[in-house]
This record gives C-alpha cells, sequence and structure tokens, in this order.
C-alpha cells in the first residue's frame, strides 16, 4: 500500500499491506398474520455497521529469519444497548434496552518470527542416495487488551447466576456482526512450535532421472506456549501433531496431547504446579487421535 513508483517494495515502509472492509446488516423478525407497515418502527428492526481494517507487514532480518507483523482494527456501530442482571425479587434475569447511537472497537496486533534449516545426509553407494531433513521453528506473540476496562469500557460486570460469580458481558452481546468479546483481562500468548519433514533419494533405474525421491513425513509439529495473562496454568498444553502419506496410498493424521501440570488423584483435577518443578518430568500423556483413509479406483 506504500509502494513507491518503481514497486520493488525495498523501504520498510513499502513492505506494510492494509485493507478496509465494511459491512452492514439490518434484520426485521415478525409474524406475517400480524405484520403491519403502519406500526413498523426504527426500534423493530436489528441492525448493525462493522469497519475492518488489517494490516500486515513482513520483512527479512539476519538473512534467514522472516519476521511476519499484525494488527486488526474493528469498529462497531449499533443502534442499542441491552445491560442484563439478575432480579432476585423476580428470580429471573432482567434487561434494561436503550436506543440511540453507540460505537465500539477492538484491536489486535502480533508478531511472528519463522525460519528454515535443511539437513543433508549423501550416500555413494547403495540404492539410498540421501535423506533431507527439513526444520521450520516458529515463535508468536499476540496481544488483545482488556476491553471492559478503562479507557474502553465495553463490558460490564454483572451477576446472570445467583449461584455463580460475576461475569463480564458486552452490552452488543448477541449483535448482528459481533462485539468487543475480550472482556475482564487482557490476552497475551508467546507460542514456540517446531515442523519438520522427511524425505530420502533413493537411486532407480524405472525413473528417467535415475532417482526417486520419496517423502517419509509430510510434516510433524510440537508445539507448545505460554500464557502471560494468566493468573495460573500460564504453560498451554504440548501438541504433537503428524501427517504422512504411505505407499502415496494411505494418508495417516495422528495427533497426541501432553499436559506440562501435574494432576492430584485425591482431588480429581490437575493443579497449578508443573511437572518440571516436581522433578517428574516435563509433560504427562492426556490424549490421542490417529485417523488412516485411503481412496480406491477402479
Amino acid at each position: 500500500v506504500f509502494k513507491g513508483k518503481n514497486g520493488t517494495g525495498t523501504r520498510w515502509y513499502e513492505k506494510i499491506t492494509a485493507g478496509y472492509n465494511i459491512t452492514v446488516q439490518n434484520q426485521l423478525n415478525f409474524t406475517d398474520s400480524l405484520f403491519s407497515f403502519d406500526k413498523l418502527k426504527f426500534a423493530d428492526f436489528n441492525n448493525a455497521v462493522k469497519h475492518t481494517i488489517p494490516i500486515a507487514a513482513t520483512y527479512n532480518i539476519f538473512r534467514f529469519v522472516n519476521m511476519s507483523l499484525s494488527a486488526g482494527y474493528n469498529e462497531y456501530w449499533y443502534s442499542k444497548q441491552t445491560f442484563k442482571g439478575y432480579d432476585y425479587t423476580g428470580d429471573t434475569v432482567a434487561q434494561t434496552i436503550n436506543r440511540g447511537f453507540y460505537a465500539a472497537r477492538d484491536y489486535n496486533a502480533g508478531m511472528n518470527f519463522s525460519t528454515r534449516i535443511y539437513g543433508l545426509k549423501m550416500f555413494k553407494k547403495g540404492k539410498l542416495m540421501g535423506i533431507r531433513h527439513e526444520l521450520r521453528p516458529n515463535a508468536s506473540i499476540n496481544y488483545t487488551p482488556d476491553f471492559a476496562k478503562d479507557p474502553y469500557n465495553f463490558g460490564y460486570r454483572t451477576i446472570l447466576d445467583p449461584n455463580a460469580q460475576p461475569v463480564y458481558v458486552s452490552p452488543y452481546e448477541g449483535s448482528l456482526l459481533g462485539a468487543p468479546g475480550q472482556l475482564g483481562n487482557y490476552s497475551s500468548v508467546v507460542g514456540l512450535r517446531f515442523d519438520n519433514n522427511l524425505q530420502i533419494k533413493v537411486r532407480s533405474d524405472k525413473d528417467t532421472t535415475g532417482f526417486k525421491n520419496i517423502k517419509l513425513i509430510d510434516n510433524f509439529s510440537i508445539g507448545s506456549g505460554y500464557n502471560l495473562a494468566a493468573d495460573s496454568f500460564n504453560w498451554q498444553p504440548v501438541t504433537l501433531n503428524l501427517t504422512t502419506l504411505l505407499f502415496n496410498l494411505v494418508n495417516i493424521t495422528a495427533n497426541a496431547t501432553y499436559d506440562p501440570y501435574a494432576f492430584d488423584t485425591s482431588l480429581g483435577r490437575r493443579i497449578n504446579e508443573t511437572l518440571y518443578s516436581r522433578g517428574t518430568g516435563v509433560a504427562r500423556f492426556t490424549n490421542a487421535f490417529i485417523s488412516m483413509s485411503t481412496q480406491l479406483k477402479p
């Protein structure tokens, strides 16, 4: 969006891209037998406008590292606010509706670093010519502020269940085009993931090139993250994912999840203490899934 006349995008600001999108919705629900244009009021309509501005930029740093920056801004226009609270007298959830023009907004930002590392081993003799391993480390961080606090105040704290704790609710909850959803605490997660693929090269008399490339693992990834905003259980589960195609016939998808936190059997729940701090390992297995499929052609 900021490229110069030559369009090469060599300056830092010439690599920035931005867009704009506006969505307008107006909805009316009615029973056909009771509908009348004479009785139609503006309050009968449910309407909203949403403006969206995505911004992104990608840079190459230290020659081998790609840095991607992203940010998103949303602005919402509404014609009503709805405030809810528990009415102990009537033993129900009461609500108050305000009519007028109201605006709310939210935004988020993120940063991502990635690179590629290759390992190659060649063999001069035998059917196996070489092994190639590609490792793609990826580190990321994102941030979304708490839109219930100053200076935003797009949420309020209320009681909806007399047997539960107060919760943060948006006065624009249920809007046609959404509302700021990060209420009560900010969100910021540091993520780390490693993607891998593995392939071999074999000598082949059947191929005109004299060799054939075979993928052993299309992708094997391991990742986790750390939630900076959480007051407990900051470490996220460790996830492993595998996809591959065996014999060019069988698709295999598998994943497994490991929890870095200890489990108290007497309480029947996980506790805010890592296995590593206890000296009993790094993570404990919680679940796994595997799927195999193929397609047979006559």
